[in-house]
Order: structure tokens, then C-alpha cells, then sequence
């Protein structure tokens, strides 16, 4: 169950540290799909704030997300798929240390581990291949065609 949410999570999910006008920082986990199964599934394994954004996927679907808060919250999703991520497991860690800081204020701390995993969300990010100015050799073209064609 924690593999299959990991693999969801390691495609579709997002870890997050946010600076709050540099005065605080939080952290979030969030998911969008078009699956509102899933999300239902997810949610009830671990509690958030679900919503049916008001914006469709390039298919013309509902994107439907769930938005998990809290320290506590936080520290046990990121425990239970931990162990299965592939990608984002750099990233989980360094929001795994944001969490698990005491209550003391820290601001350096904090600043630092939201610096980290601003770098490593980059650095993950799929390059893109097909544009205009990519040349011949280098593009890749698929044979398997998505459920929007």
C-alpha cells in the first residue's frame, strides 16, 4: 500500500517548504490527479484538505487535489513511503529534517533546508526534448499515445 503510494507520490506529488515573506516557513505534502478515487483513497489514509480545483487538465479533466498540513501530519506520511521513493526522496528528507525541528526558533535552519529543497525541486524537473529549438538527433518520439488523442 505505501509502495503504490510512493509511486503516486513520486509522480503526481509535491513536498514543500514554503517561505512565508521570510518571517516563517511551513511545510506541505500536495497531490493533483484527475483521479478523484485516489485522492478519496489517499485522504483517508492520511487526512487533508481536499478541493476540485477550478482549473481542467490539457484533456479537458478535473484536476483534483489534496493538501496535507501539519507537523505531525507531515512526519508520518513522509515515513510510511520514505523507503519506496526513487525521485523525491532527497527531497523528502530534507523536509523529513523541516518537520522534526524542535519548537526552538531557528530561522538559519530553517532557511537553509528550504534553499535545499528549492535546488533539489530543479533539479528534478523532466527536460524537455520536443521544442522548436531542439535538434533532430536529440528528439524523442513515442509510439504509445495518452487517453487525450
Amino acid at each position: 500500500m505505501y509502495a503504490y503510494l510512493a509511486g503516486v507520490l513520486d509522480a503526481e506529488g509535491a513536498f514543500c517548504i514554503r517561505d512565508n515573506k521570510g518571517e516563517a516557513y511551513s511545510s506541505l505534502v500536495k497531490i493533483a490527479v484527475t483521479n478523484e478515487p485516489l485522492i478519496d483513497w489517499v485522504n483517508s489514509l492520511f487526512p487533508g484538505s481536499k478541493s476540485k480545483t477550478v482549473y481542467t487538465s490539457r484533456c479537458g479533466r478535473d484536476i483534483h487535489t489534496l493538501t496535507i498540513y501539519g507537523k505531525k501530519r507531515i512526519e508520518v506520511i513522509l515515513l510510511a513511503v520514505l523507503p519506496y521513493l526513487i525521485e523525491k526522496r532527497e527531497v523528502v528528507n530534507a523536509v523529513l529534517q523541516f518537520v522534526r525541528l524542535d519548537n526552538t526558533w531557528n530561522k538559519e535552519k530553517r532557511r537553509e533546508l528550504f534553499e535545499l529543497v528549492k535546488s533539489l525541486q530543479v533539479r528534478n524537473k523532466t527536460p524537455t526534448t520536443n521544442t522548436p529549438n531542439t535538434a533532430p538527433a536529440v528528439k524523442i518520439e513515442s509510439e504509445l499515445t495518452g487517453d487525450c488523442e
